[in-house]
């Protein structure tokens, strides 16, 4: 459901996302990743226009 939302067309919702992704990473509960998670984080990266976005995507995406 998270990894969707990253298409989601407002900045805020896509920040949320982000923040929430990150607490479960940091928690270890990201244990059963969406196959499209990656390339939805890549999709953050290319397309943001917020540079704080694109760099928490990316290094999202590499903790992965």
């Amino acid at each position: 459901l998270l990894d969707g939302l990253l298409d989601h067309p407002k900045a805020l919702v896509v920040d949320q996302v982000l923040t929430k992704l990150e607490a479960l990473l940091a928690e270890g509960k990201l244990v059963k990743k969406p196959k499209s998670l990656e390339q939805r984080l890549k999709s953050v990266e290319l397309l943001s226009m917020d540079d704080e976005q694109k760099a928490r995507a990316k290094a999202l995406r590499e903790k992965l």
